[in-house]
């Protein structure tokens, strides 16, 4: 008889577990999480973005010009055209801070 007290107890407890009246109120505007637009071009905004970051214009520079024709242009020519003008400016430093800048506002484009 004296265990059966802790018994009822840890039943009942158990048994609420889960329970929620579905009454909580929504959270606040400025704590809900806004998720960030996916990419449409996420390997060539990756690209773009690590140029951005290192300031180094590396290995994938050279297919560049290439993926922006192939992959930017056949679903928005006017994004295209406007990165060429980029990638032509790009090409034309070798400034660390100018390639970072220039990597960054075309990574901003996508």
């Amino acid at each position: 008889m004296k265990h059966f007290a802790p018994v009822v107890f840890l039943c009942a407890s158990l048994s609420l577990i889960g329970c929620d009246s579905g009454n909580q109120p929504p959270p606040p505007p400025g704590l809900v999480a806004k998720a960030e637009p996916q990419s449409k071009f996420p390997e060539l905004k990756k690209l773009l973005e690590t140029m951005a970051s290192s300031g180094q214009k590396g290995e994938g520079f050279t297919s560049l010009q290439q993926q922006i024709d192939q992959s930017v242009r056949s679903s928005n020519a006017t994004l295209a055209d406007e990165l060429m003008k980029d990638f032509q400016e790009l090409s034309n430093t070798s400034s660390s801070s100018e390639i970072k800048t220039i990597a960054a506002r075309m990574a901003g484009k996508l």
